[in-house]
């Protein structure tokens, strides 16, 4: 009869806990993050697009991280973050027309619509260039950017196309990243005879993950404060002096992944098909490579020429003239910027490019489309 009771009072008590949690993950949700303490806004992928991933139209919002972000971003009824409402009917007919591919730095949620490099370039340009398209979405590798191209940019009949490259390109290119729409990105395979093949990405279909995203808990605690499990862990193993730096991390990839030998190959795939998109269409290919030491050290400084992720840097540029393209090497114009003026081109809790850094890209490519090819 005492078993019996005491089962009871806990079951009791355990109902009592369960509820009170229930209650305060509500009052959380419904309450705290939504009318006391802002969560970070998110665009929403659209599971309708069968072409190319890419955002529901028409959405709006701020992207929050920490104290130091809050920037306004507009998905455009084209599925993309710009100040173009419409590509079809604002790009212009008469000038000529850039499309400008990459991930969240063409994406560009960390600052002003508007700032992104892409579009200052535009303000920048002569009236002989139309406003600049912009297709970005965040996680997209090198391989993606080619099916981009193919399935998505062609159709807008560009007279310029600019690639932004930044260092998770190459090796993601290969490995997914884990994200939840990986299965919607086109990657690198080989076939029977190792040669290299783009892949077919799956049409995104929404799953929990598309619920969670949408609470403002998660959009808090997750997006804005950047608060995951493995960093409490981390904090909790350093304050008992267990935590170990296992791997090394330079401009946000794993320093061990840019040995992978798989990423000349598909650098040499990617831009042989951008050498003969250039020479079929009469497209002029811009490519732009980012730079992992962001303008503090000049490339040819002992310590950087070591580094694998830089030796990643000077095969790119080395494939990008063994095809004859145009490549603005960010490494030395960060690296003249920040001599003359030391302003950081990155935010503090975020590794993108910080309004500065694009108003310094946008004027580098508006200098480089005005100019012939070389």
């Amino acid at each position: 009869m005492w078993g019996q009771n005491k089962m009871r009072t806990f079951l009791a008590n355990l109902g009592l806990t369960l509820g009170s949690v229930f209650f305060l993950l509500v009052f959380l949700e419904l309450v705290i993050f939504r009318l006391v303490l802002a969560p970070s806004d998110l665009p929403y992928l659209s599971d309708t697009s069968q072409r190319v991933l890419k955002y529901e139209p028409n959405q709006s919002g701020v992207y929050r991280i920490k104290n130091e972000i809050a920037s306004p971003f507009r998905i455009n009824k084209n599925g993309w973050n710009s100040s173009l409402n419409d590509y079809w009917g604002e790009s212009g007919s008469s000038g000529k027309r850039i499309c400008v591919v990459g991930d969240s730095y063409v994406e560009s949620l960390q600052v002003k619509t508007s700032d992104n490099f892409a579009e200052v370039a535009s303000r920048e340009l002569s009236p002989e260039y139309s406003p600049a398209l912009r297709f970005g979405i965040s996680g997209s590798p090198l391989s993606h950017y080619l099916y981009m191209i193919e399935n998505e940019v062609l159709q807008f009949d560009p007279d310029i196309v600019v690639v932004n490259l930044v260092h998770n390109d190459f090796h993601e290119s290969w490995v997914p990243n884990g994200g939840t729409y990986d299965t919607s990105l086109a990657r690198f395979l080989l076939d029977n005879d190792e040669a290299v093949l783009l892949s077919t990405p799956e049409q995104y279909r929404r799953d929990w993950t598309w619920w969670v995203k949408q609470s403002a808990t998660f959009r808090y605690l997750w997006v804005r404060w950047k608060i995951r499990p493995q960093k409490l862990r981390e904090f909790v193993l350093r304050g008992k002096g267990e935590a170990k730096d296992e791997q090394k991390f330079i401009a946000n990839i794993k320093v061990s992944s840019a040995l992978d030998p798989r990423i000349r190959r598909g650098v040499d795939y990617s831009f042989k098909t951008l050498h003969l998109l250039e020479k079929s269409k009469g497209v002029r290919i811009i490519l732009i490579l980012d730079s992992s030491s962001r303008g503090k050290r000049s490339r040819d400084h002992e310590s950087e020429r070591v580094s694998p992720v830089v030796q990643m840097e000077e095969m790119v540029l080395e494939k990008a003239n063994f095809y004859d393209l145009e490549i603005i090497d960010l490494a030395e114009v960060f690296y003249q910027d920040y001599k003359k003026h030391e302003i950081p081109f990155s935010f503090v809790h975020d590794g993108h490019w910080n309004s500065y850094a694009h108003r310094v890209v946008g004027a580098e490519l508006a200098r480089v489309v005005s100019s012939d090819k070389n």
